[in-house]
């Protein structure tokens, strides 16, 4: 019986027992599996070949899916930039009317630098509505 190369001991075609470089190999058949794998992984790690492949197959690839995915990439841009926008100016409206709101209906909230004749400014009408601190 003749021995694939670089095998040594085979004691059937159930098992293996000299196999240099592979453990748990179970029959001849998984000898000629290592060695074309070993062959491709050499294959793949020439520089040359692996420019090859990416110039040939990856890229191209990859354009083609950009090209496909690009409308979708940007409706999703032009979606986020909408919803930002939105966010941003309900909060501007809410902080510039709670703002608005606790200058005129808290006096409490008005800093100590505003002279005391602003509150009396305030017409009567309003003088309702504003909330008095009690001490």
């Amino acid at each position: 019986m003749t021995q694939p190369p670089g095998v040594t001991g085979v004691t059937g075609v159930t098992g293996v027992t000299g196999v240099t470089g592979v453990t748990g190999v179970t029959g001849v058949a998984g000898t000629v599996v290592y060695s074309i794998l070993d062959k491709a992984i050499q294959f793949f790690q020439d520089p040359v070949n692996r420019k090859r492949i990416q110039k040939q197959c990856i890229d191209p690839l990859l354009h083609h899916i950009l090209d496909i995915m690009l409308p979708y990439i940007i409706l999703t841009c032009i979606l986020f930039s909408l919803i930002l926008l939105m966010s941003c100016t309900s909060i501007g409206l809410l902080v510039y009317q709670l703002r608005t709101v606790s200058l005129v209906t808290m006096p409490a909230a008005i800093p100590a630098a505003i002279p005391a004749a602003i509150p009396a400014a305030i017409p009567a009408a309003m003088s309702s509505a504003i909330i008095q601190p009690t001490v």
